[in-house]
């Protein structure tokens, strides 16, 4: 689970927007507010609680995959 207090909020926010992801980060949506409203608006990047509770994942990870995607978001997390 993210924080919503993460100081790197507004950096993983620009990160994960307009690429084509859900953007997975708590108050991630108010910093994109303070950027682009427009964006901030869009169900596609910040999906409600009933979009996402219909979401699901199309393709499960190996665990060498897992383990190095969980290790990069660890070293951009930690920065």
């Amino acid at each position: 689970m993210v924080n919503n207090q993460n100081p790197r909020t507004e950096l993983l926010e620009q990160a994960m927007s307009g690429r084509g992801f859900l953007c997975p980060v708590g108050g991630a949506q108010v910093e994109r507010e303070k950027i682009d409203k427009s964006l901030a608006q869009r169900w596609g990047i910040f999906p409600t609680d009933q979009i996402l509770s219909n979401a699901y994942v199309c393709t499960p990870l190996t665990p060498e995959e897992d383990m190095h995607y969980s290790d990069a978001s660890g070293r951009v997390i930690q920065g």
